[in-house]
């Protein structure tokens, strides 16, 4: 702490100003709470305690306070491990709607998994992050073959079947919202073998799918 050098560099009796030493304390004492250090904050409200109405005091008396607090934060320190995020990751960590404010309202039950799916990412858990993002991926999936009237299915490939089941019925069976929607659909599933009379898939338009 520079507070502490300053102060060792004069005797023991002698006064010092302390009314600079006390704002450092203030900051010292918000990095802590910003930091989750209760310890090391009652250290500090309790020395700052000592301080009040006081512009000066002996340098024996401060240079005991700023040991007692600089020890006390280094070994509470000593017990908290620090992890450090990639520059370009931290915007997954900070945002609560990685995907976007539109995912996040109508797939509500999505968030969570959504949330702790990006957090994987940025501490490189990779295995974690697929895991997650595979749970998203099946509300998606599920909220999709609901759409398409198609019950519930006890796996991915089945639902998946069932989809493309109705993707691939014969063009002229088809209504007009569905033929409407279809292009969204086969887009969604990642089909290229559109036949050359269906109309090419709006990107702006999508059906109105929510989960819930």
């Amino acid at each position: 702490m520079r507070q502490l050098a300053i102060v060792n560099r004069v005797g023991d009796n002698d006064d010092v100003d302390i009314e600079n030493i006390k704002e450092n304390l203030r900051h010292l004492k918000n990095v802590c709470e910003q930091t989750a250090l209760p310890v090391s904050v009652e250290a500090i409200t309790r020395e700052l305690y000592g301080f009040a109405n006081r512009s000066s005091m002996m340098s024996r008396i401060v240079r005991e306070s700023l040991e007692t607090i600089h020890s006390t934060v280094e070994n509470e320190l000593a017990t908290i491990l620090f992890l450090r995020v990639s520059t370009e990751y931290i915007r997954y960590h900070k945002d609560p709607a990685p995907f976007g404010q539109r995912v996040a309202d109508a797939f509500p039950l999505a968030i969570r998994d959504i949330e702790h799916g990006t957090k994987a990412l940025t501490y490189g858990l990779g295995t974690s992050c697929v895991f997650h993002m595979m749970r998203v991926m099946e509300m998606g999936l599920k909220v999709l073959a609901k759409k398409l009237g198609i019950p519930y299915a006890p796996s991915w490939e089945s639902y998946i079947t069932q989809i493309e089941t109705k993707i691939t019925a014969k063009h002229k069976t088809k209504g007009i919202k569905w033929k409407r929607d279809e292009p969204f659909f086969r887009d969604v599933l990642g089909s290229t073998g559109r036949e050359d009379s269906m109309e090419k898939p709006n990107y702006a338009y999508s059906p109105s799918l929510r989960s819930g």
